[in-house]
């Protein structure tokens, strides 16, 4: 893999890893930390995390061999007669070694998601643009699909509820009818 970062100027300031390349310009006035942030793009802030976890992926193979060097086993060399102390404690290379390979396993794993992050170099403005022309043509196609189910809510719950009141004003005629019915006639 390359990166590569220039020094700090009016020159582009480029990030490149296993083929992805985003480059954005370094404004030489300064500028305050709140212009900053709100300047900073998500592909600079990949960018950076990018940068950050190579540093930590290069401190763990950094720090894994020189604690294998330190904890590993002599090398025994057949022209070379030297006298090896046999009663050495027993070293815990193999814990250290699946220690280290964890960690190294999750950075890069933190590593190539971050990178499955990043745009493609294919994304430009117009592939953008015609995205999100697609996007609104099919927000209109669903916003007209629901205003005509909801259209035909409305229509249905306004025939229930004619169907009900209906209903209501037989159940009161019937109840009414059979109420004078059952009055005696004085």
């Amino acid at each position: 893999f390359f990166f590569f970062f220039p020094e700090l100027g009016t020159e582009p300031r480029t990030l490149r890893f296993l083929g992805k390349r985003s480059t954005t310009e370094l404004n030489p006035q300064p500028r305050s930390l709140p212009f900053l942030i709100k300047s900073l793009t998500l592909t600079d802030l990949c960018n950076l995390d990018l940068f950050f976890l190579l540093l930590k992926l290069a401190d763990q193979f950094c720090n894994a061999i020189g604690v294998l060097q330190q904890c590993g086993p002599p090398a025994s060399f057949s022209n070379i007669q030297t006298a090896i102390n046999k009663d050495q404690p027993a070293n815990p290379t193999e814990e250290y070694a699946q220690l280290f390979a964890a960690l190294i396993a999750r950075t890069a794993k933190d590593i190539d998601v971050l990178i499955d992050s990043l745009p493609s170099e294919e994304s430009t403005a117009a592939l953008q643009a015609a995205s999100l022309y697609k996007l609104e043509e099919e927000n209109h196609e669903a916003a007209t699909c629901l205003e005509d189910v909801v259209y035909r809510g409305d229509m249905l719950l306004e025939k229930i509820q004619s169907a009900l009141a209906d209903i209501a004003q037989s159940q009161l005629k019937t109840r009414s009818v059979t109420h004078s019915q059952s009055l005696p006639d004085s």
